[in-house]
């Protein structure tokens, strides 16, 4: 089963393909395409404060006890979720005033720092019970700092330790970088859903029905894998929301003792950033959101569009290229690469005990167009080694996706996912989705096809919160960075976040790529760096 996600994270994609591709005798002409993360760093401080009262953050819908919209997601099921087990669910501290007293202690944890703090389980009732949070502190090169700098690298939910820990500091030098896993994610309180087995099955559904049985079979499979994580996470499911993630994050910012927050996202981190600096204007500081997501609500078929732009271009890139040979026109190779996946739909392809699936093979395309040129010459190679009965290379780009390690295991991203967007997001229920699916595909006929209809939110086991109407109205301007070839977060949900964003300024990257600062553009990180210094933003938006 696919992800159609609204954004997506930083993951190593070179190596993993590299590595794939050679078991397999396929050796790339050359390499490139992303970072596990790219740099960034900080901005001013000053004296301490605590969390002020934040904003309200809907339109006063009404809500039941656990905060959930009344009114939408017709379909979720009434879930009594029995109270959270998982490991760092604890004992509340106290009050509100407790958690602003605890303290941050940080640890040696080889060329870092760590530390673990407490935060209330639900932000509602601090004095209900705790959950953990683990942070990762790169001190400033030049002591003493000038504040922090919190970046996060998306998902939603994948955790931010490791991008602390990978970001250059060029420019920085004066500012500790800050990455926390956000509740639900990593080594702070997981979600927690399915074994390794059963998220291989999970994984494994086809997700492009094309009969009202193999709809059934779809759709109760996402019925099960959310009853399964209601099972294993209990009520930390009500309280996994980008609103609760926000105020963890101006909690942190009061314990490491900054004033205002400095922060750099991307892909959802642009979602965690532009709903800070919404619900907390008084306490935003330099706020960076590179790759930004429709912080609308409505997002529809964009990002399928975005991808099947991208495939478009690969496939203008592979006609031209020597090295690819799959077609001599782009819908040829298009309808090549189209029918290898259909070819998966009843006659998988086996991979020692495992199989290759027309859901896994979608996963495995996805990946390389995150990138550019660089990362293109994989598609052909997987794509041929496939045709020849070899899937080994697919799977394996495809588990890079999934998060899924050579052990069997998956990381907390695969679950924290949909508990995340689910929660935040107000589904129209099951017919809809389905209606949709309809008009996505004529709007992306490869994507939109093969994301399919949208049944795992519709049938969560919590109901979704009011996002707020986004604006930052009374905080500073953001500063908004994108690319123009980005297909996970397509250019038109920056030019939305800016028109949305009070005060934004626009950084346009011209080129292909999820992200842009820190992958080598020297324009993008001269503003970005310039504005995490506290020289401001652009006089007006710029082109790179």
């Amino acid at each position: 089963m696919n992800r159609s996600p609204r954004t997506s994270r930083w993951i190593t994609l070179v190596a993993v393909l590299t590595a794939a591709l050679l078991v397999t005798g396929c050796t790339p002409s050359g390499t490139g395409g992303m970072t596990d993360g790219p740099r960034s760093g900080p901005a001013g401080s000053g004296p301490t404060s605590g969390p002020s009262e934040p904003r309200e953050p809907g339109q006063n819908e009404e809500r039941n006890a656990a905060g959930r919209v009344q009114g939408t997601s017709p379909d979720r099921p009434d879930t009594a979720l029995a109270p959270s087990t998982v490991p760092g669910i604890g004992p509340a501290l106290g009050d509100l005033q407790a958690y602003l007293d605890q303290g941050i202690q940080w640890e040696r944890c080889g060329t870092a720092e760590c530390a673990a703090i407490r935060a209330p389980l639900n932000w509602s009732d601090p004095g209900d019970r705790s959950l953990e949070l683990q942070l990762l502190r790169v001190p400033a090169k030049r002591q003493p700092a000038r504040g922090s700098i919190f970046v996060n690298p998306g998902g939603p939910g994948q955790g931010g330790r490791a991008l602390a820990q990978s970001f250059s500091t060029d420019g920085l030098e004066d500012f500790d970088v800050v990455g926390w896993d956000p509740r639900g994610t990593g080594e702070s309180t997981p979600v927690q859903c399915l074994d390794g087995p059963a998220t291989d099955a999970f994984l494994e559904t086809n997700p492009a029905p094309q009969t009202d049985a193999e709809y059934e079979t779809y759709r109760q499979a996402a019925f099960d894998f959310g009853q399964a994580c209601a099972e294993h996470s209990g009520d930390l499911l009500d309280h996994i929301s980008t609103e609760d993630t926000v105020r963890d994050l101006d909690l942190m910012r009061h314990l490491v003792g900054d004033a205002k927050l400095s922060y750099l996202g991307y892909s959802y981190g642009t979602q965690i950033g532009a709903t800070y600096a919404h619900v907390f204007p008084e306490n935003a500081g330099a706020i960076v959101l590179d790759a930004p997501v429709n912080i609308s609500d409505e997002e529809g078929a964009i990002q399928a569009i975005g991808f099947d732009r991208q495939l478009r271009a690969y496939a203008e890139w592979c006609v031209a290229d020597r090295s690819c040979d799959l077609g001599d026109s782009p819908d040829a190779v298009i309808e090549r690469i189209t029918a290898l996946v259909e070819s998966l739909r009843h006659s998988p392809l086996p991979v020692g005990d495992r199989q290759l699936t027309l859901s896994l093979a979608v996963s495995a395309i996805i990946l390389p167009l995150y990138g550019g040129p660089d990362s293109w010459q994989f598609v052909s190679r997987m794509i041929t080694s496939a045709e020849g009965g070899d899937g080994d290379a697919m799977l394996r780009v495809a588990d890079a996706m999934n998060d899924r390690s050579a052990a069997g295991s998956y990381d907390t991203l695969t679950y924290a996912f949909w508990a995340i967007q689910c929660v935040d997001w107000k589904d129209r229920g099951l017919a809809v989705g389905r209606e949709q699916w309809a008009q996505d595909q004529q709007q992306a006929p490869f994507f939109g096809k093969y994301f399919g209809p949208s049944v795992i939110c519709e049938q969560w086991p919590t109901g979704a919160r009011d996002e707020p109407d986004i604006t930052g109205e009374g905080a500073p301007g953001v500063l908004i960075v994108a690319s123009t070839g980005d297909s996970a977060t397509p250019y038109e949900e920056a030019l939305k976040t800016h028109q949305a964003m009070v005060g934004s300024v626009l950084v346009t990257r011209e080129g292909d790529g999820h992200g842009s600062y820190g992958m080598g553009n020297a324009c993008v990180d001269d503003h970005v760096v310039r504005h995490l210094t506290g020289a401001g933003l652009p006089d007006q938006d710029a082109t790179c």
